[in-house]
């Protein structure tokens, strides 16, 4: 969710995870002001997707959809992105391309 929100720097602690802005995204993807709320209360990520994901909202989706959107405006436009996230277990939780 970094990379989606425009953090270049994934791997550090200059850049954390923006919940609120994950329930934006939830909400745009047709969560309820309920899971929105949820989202924003969360301690971690994964824990906001897990929430997500319970309510049938794509979350992983939408977010890789933002991530992707960021890495095509840095790489050159005949470079082909896709963005998968893979939560802990290894398990694919979204997808864009």
């Amino acid at each position: 969710s970094k990379l989606a929100g425009g953090h270049l720097d994934l791997h550090s602690r200059n850049s954390s995870i923006d919940l609120p802005l994950l329930a934006q995204w939830a909400a745009d993807a047709g969560g309820s002001d309920a899971l929105q709320a949820e989202i924003r209360a969360a301690n971690t990520s994964q824990q906001a997707l897990a929430l997500a994901s319970n309510q049938g909202v794509p979350l992983g989706d939408v977010v890789c959809r933002h991530a992707r959107d960021v890495a095509k405006d840095i790489v050159p436009s005949e470079v082909a992105v896709e963005v998968f996230a893979i939560d802990r277990e290894g398990r694919f939780v979204g997808v864009a391309r």
